[in-house]
């Protein structure tokens, strides 16, 4: 008789640990997911912000007057700080085509305007 309680109480305290860490482990990858999602978001707010910045220096000049003398040395920073954030943006074909745009005086100003309102998202999406 004694073994018999003995046996109910060890598959008992089984039963209970494991719904115990099944719940943990529901806990931790929950946790674990979000710390991803905005890891991946600021990520991605980080390259788009690192196109704009290029805005304001010599691209963002030559790109809004082509008659002044061609940047070199900007541009093709310009050129790389765009071509990584369309590999962070390979989903969305819109934000490919105006990061594609952004290295062109004649779609720049289009482009950049997107890329804008791309960055305001990710900061709402990021803060929620």
């Amino acid at each position: 008789m004694a073994a018999v309680i003995a046996w109910d109480q060890t598959l008992l305290s089984f039963a209970l640990a494991a719904v115990a860490a099944g719940l943990a482990y529901r806990g931790a990858a929950r946790v674990l997911r979000l710390q991803a999602a905005r890891n991946e978001l600021r990520l991605r707010r980080d390259a788009l912000e690192q196109v704009l910045a290029m805005m304001d220096g010599a691209a963002g000049d030559y790109l809004r007057d082509d008659s002044l003398d061609y940047p070199q040395r900007e541009m093709v920073e310009l050129e790389r700080r765009t071509v990584q954030a369309q590999i962070l943006f390979w989903r969305d074909l819109a934000l490919q085509r105006a990061l594609q745009g952004m290295n062109s005086p004649a779609t720049h100003a289009a482009a950049l305007a997107v890329l804008r309102e791309t960055a305001a998202r990710l900061d709402r999406e990021a803060g929620s």
